[in-house]
Formats: C-alpha cells, structure tokens, sequence
C-alpha cells in the first residue's frame, strides 16, 4: 500500500471520495493484510472523532482503559474473506470508534484552558500526521532600517519535507522546490529551468529554502526541543503559542516565533518566524494556512511547471548556463540581511 491510498482511504473516511472512486479503491485494497489494518485503525479514528465532538469529557481512568482497550483492538486486526469486507469495515469503525472517543474526549480535556503550552503544541503535532498536503499564503517581510520593509506574497504547497512555491517578481512568474531528496528545482519560466542534487545547493539557496518554506512538524519538535514556550488564549476557539529561544542558546534560527492553533481541530492555522541571523531579526515569514488537500504528484516535480518543449538544466547540461539560472533565482528569493547599525558620530 502506497501514500496515495492511505491519503484515499483518510477521504473515503471524510466521505469526501466519489462514490465511483471508492469503490474502485475498496477493490485494489481487499486481501492486502497491510490495507485492511489501516483502514480499520483509520475509520476507529474517523469515528471517534465524530463522536468526540459530543463528548467533550472523561475522567483520567477511563482514559487509560480506552487507550489499554483501543491498543488490544489493534492488535488483533485479521484480514477477512472477501464477501464481509465492508460489513467488517462499517464494524471496526462503530465499535472500535466508541473506543477511540473516548481516547480523542481524553485529548480534548486535555485541551481545556488548563493545557500546557507544550501541550497544545504536542496536539498540534499529532494533528499535523495527517496524510494532507497543506497551501499556506506566505508573506516575507524584509528588516531594513529607516525605512517602510519590503514585502513579498506567494502560496506554499508543503507534503512532508517536500514542497513547492510559486512568486511574481520581475514582472514574471516563478516556481520552484525542493524534493524527497533535498534537491532544489527552479524554473524561471515555463519555458526554462534548472535542476540541482542536494549537494549542489549553494548555502544561499539554501537559506532561501528554510526561509520560505516551513517543514511544520519539524517546527514543532524544534519548538518543543528548544524554546520557552507561554500559551495565550484568546478564544474558545484559539490559541497562541510564543516561543522565545531557551536560555544561553547560541545562533537559534529564529528569534522569536508565534503559532496560531485552531483549539478544537489543534491544526497549526498560522505561524509567524522571525528568522535570525548572527543574531539579528533579517526577516519575518508567516504563512497562513488555506487548505488542505491531495495536490498533483506533478506540481512538486520541476517537469510539472515548463511546457511540454521545456527545456532543463542540469549537471549534465555545462556549468556555465546554469551558474547563470542560478545567480538569476537567488536574486529573485534572496533576503539580505540588514545592515549593522553605525552609531552617530560625535
């Protein structure tokens, strides 16, 4: 079973899959031992879900029994013949999603105002596992002292460390990523691009990359590992989350960073990083969820944005033409650190 059916399952649960579709999928997946474990683990979880939203309260025993209970259940998944299939399905997600309400009603007590900020970070991490690729609208705001910052707005298409972003500059539309492997890919038009291993990626590219893209569950580990966390609740329905770099940290990424969490889903729906250099603030990001959904394998491949008769560049191609691409993109992405103050002179 590959990631595209675990995202096609996780739909089928939402009942966000045509109906054509499902069925097809239940077809290619019936007699797998690996797909049926999932999907029964998947629809316990999808149904406790629903019915966690109506039981927004458990006391800690009951808690530990449903997880002992949910952890035997899991255990114990057998492949079943062919013509119970289904019923084996709509089965596991009733009566095992009584089991995981109660775990998920757990969670949201949890989340009540009395949470931990590291709590409500280690929930939003949870709820970052899902088999979703995420478009944030990214705005990067330049320091510059004296004067009004620059700005620059793009969408962020993110699917674990891989992405791909898309920004007008120059009067032209530019997109480019990274893939599984940590390469980098560019096309400066739909008619060029460029393609580099990840050993290839200069250091200032490669700072472009962390600067404009973000690896949220990374983030949160980062976040958790390494800074002093204050929770802010500001609604029923929000919570912010301040992060400041611990104590004596030396050369942190960031100086500061701000998450905004949804409190009922714990999905991360902003986060504001100001990025830190030899310790000045030289820029701050913050990308803004807006949906959540499967996206084109293509989109997050450098073939996927130039025309059919594209041409690539690569390390095959001659040094001398790409160095060129490449000079051209960093300046495209590149924020400058600012310039150190000079005091006055007397």
């Amino acid at each position: 079973m590959n990631e595209t059916d675990r995202q096609l399952i996780d739909r089928l649960l939402d009942e966000d899959l045509p109906a054509g579709e499902g069925a097809a999928l239940l077809e290619r997946i019936e007699g797998d031992r690996e797909a049926v474990a999932y999907v029964a683990k998947r629809a316990s979880l999808h149904a406790g879900l629903r019915q966690a939203l109506k039981r927004q309260t458990l006391g800690e025993t009951a808690l530990v029994a449903a997880t002992r209970m949910a952890e035997d259940s899991a255990s114990n998944i057998i492949v079943m013949p062919r013509p119970r299939f289904r019923r084996v399905i709509a089965s596991w997600a009733t009566a095992a999603g009584i089991v995981f309400a109660a775990i998920v009603a757990g969670v949201f007590f949890l989340s009540q105002p009395s949470t931990s900020a590291a709590a409500v970070v280690q929930l939003a991490l949870k709820a970052q596992a899902a088999l979703l690729d995420r478009c944030y609208r990214v705005e990067v705001r330049g320091e510059r002292h004296g004067a009004s910052p620059p700005r620059q707005e793009s969408r962020l298409w993110t699917r674990g460390d891989r992405f791909w972003n898309q920004f007008q500059a120059d009067g032209k539309t530019v997109a480019w990523g990274r893939d599984e492997g940590g390469g980098v890919w560019f096309a400066l038009s739909p008619k060029v691009g460029a393609r580099l291993a990840a050993e290839e990626v200069p250091e200032q590219l490669q700072t472009a990359c962390e600067l404009r893209s973000v690896q949220m569950e990374t983030l949160l580990r980062e976040i958790l590992a390494g800074y002093e966390l204050r929770r802010e609740s500001v609604s029923a329905e929000r919570d912010l989350i301040h992060a400041q770099p611990k104590a004596g940290t030396v050369n942190s990424k960031y100086s500061a960073v701000l998450l905004e969490v949804d409190s009922r889903t714990h999905v991360v729906q902003r986060v504001e990083l100001q990025r830190a250099y030899q310790g000045r603030t030289i820029a701050t990001v913050t990308f803004a969820l807006i949906e959540s959904r499967l996206q084109d394998n293509a989109s997050y491949t450098l073939e996927g944005h130039l025309d059919p008769d594209g041409v690539i560049v690569d390390r095959a191609t001659g040094r001398g033409q790409r160095g060129q691409l490449i000079a051209e993109f960093v300046r495209l992405v590149r924020v400058r650190p600012p310039a150190a103050r000079v005091p006055p002179q007397q």
